[in-house]
């Protein structure tokens, strides 16, 4: 049976608290996310041989170089870090792909999101189960929040948590599908496109479309981690 300290619910305090370990995940994740550029790897030949490609298969797709470093440079004020990762997108209403010039890993990757929404059935199955899950992402943090009682929060962390694994799989998929269309097109003209390499380099080549991952797995496990940081700190019923 729950034993509820007199003080009440301490919503306030968990909330207020949240800023410490909010922080560190946040900090954490902006420190990789600033490195992600470089990491997708950058090769204009390759990225330009991959688009043509799409392009090809698809004439009705679009691809926009977009980089969010041009907006701040236009301004004259310095980036902190290197934002062309922000640029990254696919949107499935326009069938158009926005990725960083040269940058083929995040290309691959996005071009993954759209082989995903030209089958029928993945669009009216894991999509709108992945966009939940977005949702989720951004409000998961509250889950452990908003209830003193200490059981509560772990199973409201856990489906926060939980809810994000479709958008996971999702992003896991489509890095998948860019892996394969990175792979075809080193396979195709390596010596012309600047890719030759040894057996080593060329599959650390094909992992750059899934260096975003990462993120979406520090996402899906924030609404948990918070919960542990507010456990320990005493912030539930029957451990303070």
């Amino acid at each position: 049976m729950a034993t509820y300290h007199p003080d009440g619910n301490r919503d306030f305090r968990r909330y207020m608290e949240s800023a410490v370990p909010g922080t560190g995940i946040l900090g954490a994740n902006l420190l990789y996310m600033s490195q992600m550029g470089k990491m997708g790897g950058v090769n204009d030949n390759l990225a330009s041989a991959i688009a043509k490609e799409a392009k090809r298969l698809d004439p009705r797709l679009k691809i926009n170089n977009m980089n969010p470093n041009d907006l701040f440079r236009g301004s004259g004020v310095k980036p902190p870090f290197d934002m062309s990762p922000f640029g990254a997108s696919y949107h499935p209403r326009t069938n158009t792909v926005n990725s960083p010039k040269g940058n083929y890993g995040f290309l691959a990757h996005e071009l993954g999101h759209a082989e995903q929404y030209k089958n029928p059935l993945y669009r009216k199955t894991i999509a709108p189960l992945s966009k939940l899950g977005r949702i989720a992402g951004g409000f998961g943090a509250l889950a452990p929040i908003f209830t003193d009682n200490e059981q509560e929060a772990k199973r409201n962390s856990i489906i926060a948590g939980a809810m994000q694994v479709p958008t996971l799989v999702e992003e896991i998929d489509a890095s998948r599908r860019g892996s394969r269309i990175l792979n075809n097109q080193i396979k195709n003209k390596p010596v012309a496109m600047g890719t030759k390499a040894g057996k080593l380099g060329q599959a650390l080549m094909k992992m750059r479309p899934y260096v975003g991952v990462p993120t979406y797995a520090l996402a899906a496990m924030t609404p948990y981690l918070l919960y542990k940081y507010y456990k320990s700190r005493g912030m539930y019923e029957g451990t303070y």
